[in-house]
């Protein structure tokens, strides 16, 4: 094995760390509060794994899609799909996709269900009421 696969690997490796710990906890909500476009990730894989697949939907559509992505950016071979044109198209056409479903989940769901809703034990949350207390 090369340098190069033992760095891919440890990448995967060092994502699955980080989601331990956190306890599976999104930093950028716990941070500004707002769920991230990646937000119910962790626990639609969870509940996909039990064989839920209802709630690995409501939890987040793309739970299937997200981690076959990483796989091809990690181990594909560059340029991917043998074509820098494709390469750009595929990134380009990923970002849509999780940015379009972003959008409905926002629209649709924020911020009253879980996990699209505000986090208001969030630092950004706890400054602005600081402030406030004190106005």
């Amino acid at each position: 094995m090369d340098f190069r696969n033992k760095e891919k690997h440890m990448i995967i490796i060092l994502m699955v760390v980080a989601i331990f710990l956190v306890d599976g906890k999104c930093l950028i909500k716990k941070f500004i509060g707002v769920p991230c476009p990646s937000c119910g990730l962790t626990r639609a894989i969870v509940a996909a794994l039990n064989l839920n697949f209802y709630k690995s939907f409501s939890y987040h559509p793309l739970f299937w899609f997200i981690p076959i992505v990483i796989i091809i950016i990690i181990y594909g071979k560059r340029p991917l799909f043998g074509n820098k044109k494709y390469e750009i198209v595929f990134y380009i056409s990923t970002i849509m996709i999780i940015l379009v479903v972003y959008i409905v989940r926002m629209v649709m769901l924020f911020p009253n269900t879980v996990p699209m809703d505000y986090d208001k034990s969030s630092y950004v949350w706890k400054i602005v009421t600081f402030f406030k207390n004190i106005i």
